[in-house]
Formats: structure tokens, sequence, C-alpha cells
């Protein structure tokens, strides 16, 4: 999500701030990341946790540095000082709901987990994607091999660090998702950030940076297909959204991956990541966004966003639960909805008609009014 990727630039920035005046100016570089932290928690905290493995990266380093001089001073000096930068951090983490949410840890077994490695790299294309990682990994490590360059001692350590934590942590825990997936988003974030070439020779810069420029036009060439098919889905959406009016309730479907295999196989590309994580699970946001109807994915999770869902609204949230599937729907009890949008519609058959009256349709998405609301009710909807 944007809010994350913005917090790892932040962390980044303030990072750099601390190698350059730590030392020399040491209360303007305390001072800046002091006040970035609480920042950085509003806006991720796994961007905090980002700031600490780099902070902690640099202070470790220089304590092997300067081994000669007592060591446990020097570990209590610095270590006080990154306490310092997580003070405030820590007081709005102690008074959030967040702190007080009970363990839930999920763990990914080995094969799924190693694999979360490859996400700072998915695209549209696994053999694109690959391709890219290849080169984003092999760059740097040929390089430190042959000795056309390194990875200095706090970039080596922060490394070091994220790979511990991304091997230890769970994928969920206290209602978050994907917390070792980051991990691996900040550990190929450093490939880049902590690798100092040296000089090469003309041809190997040369070929390297073609091979680079090369992967990466590829790259930015399918995105932009992808992104500019995308918009037919959307002004599909907007088309049949249309009839909805503010205030009215709108029970989204999605076409599952398992009710037309063959479809989502290979059509259409822009709907899938290379590694088959959906890119439209969310786009009936549009009908809170654009019709001011109630969605019932809202992201309203107390110890995560500042939006409280009123009644019958929470209600209703809870029944439905996670995103249903065009099967699932045609059962489910969808009392207090006025309609029902499919997306992914021309990938499965219509709803039954005897409860889902079609109004619109227009290729990704299809919009019915709810007539019965219950599997085997003669009643229509529930009025809220």
């Amino acid at each position: 999500f944007l809010n994350f990727a913005i917090s790892i630039g932040i962390a980044l920035l303030l990072a750099a701030t601390w190698l350059r005046w730590r030392e020399p100016r040491p209360a303007l570089a305390i001072a800046l990341c002091t006040f970035g932290a609480p920042i950085l928690f509003a806006c991720h905290l796994m961007g905090l946790v980002f700031l600490g493995t780099l902070l902690a990266g640099d202070e470790l380093s220089k304590l092997y540095r300067n081994r000669s001089f007592p060591f446990w001073t020097a570990a209590i000096g610095r270590g006080a000082v990154l306490l310092l930068v997580g003070v405030i951090p820590s007081i709005l983490y102690a008074f959030s709901a967040l702190g007080q949410l009970g363990g839930d840890a999920e763990f990914l077994p080995a094969g799924q987990k190693l694999r979360q490695l490859a996400t700072t790299f998915v695209n549209y294309n696994w053999t694109l994607d690959m391709t890219a990682a290849s080169v984003a990994i092999a760059v740097p490590v040929i390089g430190v091999i042959m000795k056309l360059g390194k990875l200095p001692t706090p970039s080596a350590i922060s490394i070091a660090l994220l790979l511990i934590l991304f091997l230890g942590a769970p994928f969920a825990w206290k209602g978050t998702y994907g917390l070792d997936t980051r991990f691996a988003i900040m550990f190929g974030f450093m490939l880049f950030a902590g690798f100092v070439p040296a000089r090469w020779p003309v041809w190997l810069s040369r070929v390297s940076t073609g091979v680079v420029l090369l992967v990466f036009i590829a790259r930015m060439a399918l995105l932009t297909y992808a992104w500019t098919a995308h918009r037919s889905d959307l002004d599909d959406l907007r088309r049949v959204l249309a009839p909805v009016q503010p205030g009215q309730a709108v029970y989204v479907v999605e076409a599952g991956l398992s009710e037309a295999p063959s479809y989502w196989a290979g059509n259409p590309g822009w709907r899938l990541l290379s590694n088959g994580v959906r890119t439209d699970e969310h786009i009936g946001a549009l009908a809170l966004i654009e019709r001011r109807a109630y969605w019932p994915f809202l992201f309203d999770n107390p110890s995560q966003q500042p939006i409280k869902t009123l009644e019958p609204y929470q209600t209703l949230a809870t029944r439905v639960g996670s995103l249903p599937t065009a099967a699932q729907a045609a059962v489910a009890d969808v009392c207090g909805f006025d309609y029902a949008l499919v997306t992914g519609a021309d990938a499965v058959p219509d709803l039954p008609a005897a409860r889902f009256q079609l109004l619109t349709r227009s290729g990704f998405a299809a919009l019915y009014k709810i007539v019965r609301c219950a599997q085997g009710s003669n009643d229509p909807p529930v009025p809220r």
C-alpha cells in the first residue's frame, strides 16, 4: 500500500541524515530522527521498524570499529540514543488499540515463506520478474565477490538484521497480514541502497548498465500496458454503478480463481500479478468513493485505521466476512443490501434470477438488484 511505500522512503531519508551527521553533528541527527520516528509511526509501523534496523546497523558498526573504547560504556551510550529515538513511538504504541491486541501469529510453511523473497520483483510476468530479481541480486553479489564494490558495514549489518527478522516474523499478527513480506521488500531495497560500486572497467559498466536498462524498460512497458488495459475494467465498473444512490448498500462479489481456472490462466493478464495475487479485490471501493454507497470491506480495523463503522453497517460487514465468490453469493444471506456488484463478471455465469435481478452488465462488472435476500425466503431485502 502507498503508506507503506512512503514510509520506506522516509526511513531511508532519515537514515541518510543519521549516517551523514551522527558523528559531526550528533544533536541534529538525533533530533531529526526523534522527530521523524512518530511521523513514521503514523505513516506505517513497519517503516519505523525499517528505520530501527538501519540505525541499529550504523550504531553496531561503530561499536565494532571502536573496540578499543570501553565496550559496555559505548554500548550503553549508543543504545540509549536509539531508545531516545523510539520513546515517542513506544508511548503511542502503548496507548493505541494495536498494543492491546493479543498474539494471533500465523506462520507460512517454509516453502511459501521463502517465495516471499520474490515479492520485491513481482510484476505481471513471472519470467521477466525472475530475470529482474536475478539481475538485481547478481550485480551486488558479483561486485562484492570480484571486489568491484562493497557492502559497507552498516549496510551489511542492517541486511543481516532484516534477514533474521524476515525468517522469524509471522505472516500475520495482531490483525495485520504480510508482515514477513514487508521485511522481504525492505531486504530488496537494501540491495540497492546498501551496495557501493567501485570503479568498474568501461566494458563492464556499459554491459551492466545496458542490461539493467533493458530489464527496467521491459518492466515499465508491461506495467504501462497492464494499467492502460485496466482502464477498461474501471469504465465497466463506473457504467454499472450508475444506478446506485448515496446511502444504499452494495454487496460486492468476485469471480473466484477456482470458478473459471482457464479464464484466469491467461486472460486478462492485468487482473493477476505473476504470483497469482489479484489486483481487483479492492476495486469495489469505488461504490463508496464515487457513489457514496456502503461497501462492506472498509479498512476500519480499530487498531490500524481512525475509522469507526456504525450500526447497522458493522453487523452487515461482520456477516459478510471476507470477499465472497459468485458461487458463495448465490446462496448467501444478503439481507440489508440493495445491490450485488459482481467483479470479473465476464468469467462467471449470472447470479440466480430468483434472488438477483440483473440491472446492467458491462464486460468486467455486473450490477444486480436484490429481490430476495435469503435462500428460500420470499422476503425482500430488510430496510436499514
